[in-house]
């Protein structure tokens, strides 16, 4: 009898545990990841980030036409990487609906320190990886029509290819 009582405790406790993980809001709109080569990034190698706008006077959530949104870069690196400041351009095009590009809305260069002042890896460590999100400013993405956009980071490197970053993710947050 204590056994089913103990199972049905541990039952109940696990099902709460679940519920409140599923309440949880991340408060991101978009957020996708892209693994750079390991062989190291090459300018050619443009990391691609489809976004899907939709109109906002029929949605809630979703990423929605003539909001202003914030653009957060998550990178993931090793202590291969050889400097302090990852150097990108990033690029935003609206696309027909073919894939191809109609208009470019934004290209911008963009410095993302890595390190400290005394040149200490910044962010999170997982194990030989170093995790650092940063806020890209001054950047406010606003989408002038429903469709789909795609984000393009390319790199610029000081050398080719560039060793150590795993990947990259974009977010949107709320």
């Amino acid at each position: 009898m204590k056994s089913l009582r103990y199972t049905l405790h541990a039952a109940g406790v696990c099902f709460g545990i679940l519920l409140w993980l599923a309440s949880c809001s991340f408060h991101t709109r978009y957020s996708e990841s892209a693994q750079v080569p390991t062989s190291g990034w090459l300018l050619q190698d443009t990391l691609f980030f489809p976004v899907q706008v939709v109109d906002s006077a029929t949605v809630v959530d979703p990423i929605a036409i003539h909001m202003p949104y914030s653009l957060n870069l998550g990178v993931r690196h090793t202590n291969e990487f050889p400097y302090q400041t990852l150097r990108l351009q990033l690029s935003v095009e609206y696309l027909d609906e073919n894939d191809r590009p109609i208009a470019t809305l934004i290209t911008q260069d963009i410095l993302a320190p890595l390190t400290d002042d005394e040149g200490k890896w910044n962010g999170r460590t997982w194990g030989s990886f170093y995790e650092k999100e940063l806020t890209i400013s001054p950047l406010s993405l606003s989408f002038p029509n429903p469709g789909t956009y795609r984000i393009l980071l390319l790199p610029k490197p000081q050398q080719a290819p560039l060793p150590g970053l795993e990947s990259l993710t974009l977010t949107i947050p709320d």
